[in-house]
């Protein structure tokens, strides 16, 4: 009985043993396929992301240009400045001569770039670039774009100083914009109007090259033959410069471009060319500065022969546009002509690409 008995204990414990052994089993290979499902679409899923990862390098290249900082930036635009607020765009070179304000913003040789930290002094003519300087209010923004970089500055405040001003060098990551004031003045001043930005934020960019931008579109001068429009400055005949205007509806940064700064120098240039042929009598350049369809009789001019007029006050300018295509020019000024005061005003319409003058008026002011 007894050995029935432990026989029978013994197969039943077997059998519980068994059933243990076979739950386990299934349940540790239940987990292991688990957790070799789970394992595999985590491999499956960093595939993907590591080939995700690939296309995108692959699809943007790699941005390696020398900073603006870098000699090897280059002497053409290291930068591109603006400002959404006031439509500035504007390229930045290395320099502040007149080979780099002529085309653009100029950097202050000695003051630091945006990507050393530090102050970055970059200066514009007023007239163009800057001619709505001012405009810039606090918490307004300024960006300064280079290859591969951009830094956002925000305005924290703008004043009028005295030519010859020192700006004062801090550590802090600051943008310094200095040009002529008043802004729209044509002859030099010896006031500055200095606006400081605090650096906000920078970012990388996808972009190793700047953007050209558009030009602005401006008649040309024609000056007698034998003659260069260096003949005909307001320097050389003796004209004081006033202060510019823009009207009709040219977009903003078209009339800050520096084919404004052409503009006016073309239309100077016509009106000189007619100061000097209506005090020579000189028919011949006379017609040359006229318009050709329609040409305005020299003898509109005729108190001004034989004398060169003194200027009372200096001769203003407007431009007139639309879009990025400056169509037409105002002049005004007051001169005295044998102790009588006229009041000169001219205009200058675009014909066929150039300015050309069709009225002249000598009046009492």
């Amino acid at each position: 009985m007894f050995i029935v008995v432990g026989t029978v204990l013994l197969a039943a414990s077997g059998s519980i043993l068994f059933s243990m052994w076979s739950y386990r089993h299934h349940a540790v290979s239940a987990a292991s396929r688990l957790v070799s499902q789970v394992k595999a679409k985590e491999r499956a899923a960093t595939k993907l992301g590591a080939r995700d990862m690939g296309r995108a390098r692959s699809a943007a290249p790699a941005c390696n240009a020398p900073p603006p900082s870098s000699a090897a930036a280059g002497q053409g635009a290291r930068m591109i400045i603006t400002a959404p607020s006031i439509r500035l765009r504007a390229p930045v070179l290395a320099g502040i001569d007149d080979a780099q304000l002529d085309v653009g913003v100029g950097h202050l040789p000695g003051s630091s770039w945006p990507d050393l930290g530090g102050t970055s002094v970059l200066e514009a003519h007023d007239v163009t670039f800057f001619a709505r300087l001012a405009a810039l209010k606090p918490g307004e923004t300024v960006e300064v774009t280079a290859p591969c970089r951009q830094w956002i500055y925000r305005v924290a405040s703008g004043r009028v100083v005295r030519k010859g001003t020192p700006i004062v060098d801090t550590p802090a990551p600051t943008l310094v914009l200095v040009t002529c004031w008043p802004t729209n003045a044509l002859y030099l001043t010896n006031s500055r109007y200095v606006l400081i930005a605090e650096l906000t934020a920078t970012t990388n960019t996808d972009s190793s090259t700047i953007e050209r931008i558009a030009p602005t579109i401006v008649p040309t001068a024609l000056v007698p033959p034998g003659v260069t429009i260096r003949d005909v400055t307001t320097d050389a005949v003796g004209v004081p410069e006033g202060t510019l205007t823009v009207t009709g509806s040219m977009d903003p940064a078209a009339s800050a471009s520096p084919r404004a700064l052409a503009a006016i120098n073309n239309a100077f240039a016509v009106f000189d060319v007619g100061l000097i042929a209506a005090e020579h009598g000189d028919g011949a350049w006379w017609m040359t500065a006229t318009s050709p369809a329609h040409p305005v009789a020299l003898f509109a001019a005729l108190p001004l022969r034989g004398v060169r007029p003194l200027w009372r006050e200096p001769v203003n300018l407007t431009l007139t546009g639309a879009g990025s295509t400056i169509r037409a020019a105002d002049l005004t000024g007051i001169v005295e002509v044998r102790r009588r005061l006229y009041r000169l005003d001219v205009h200058l319409d675009d014909v066929d690409g150039r300015f050309a003058i069709s009225r002249w008026q000598l009046t009492p002011p």
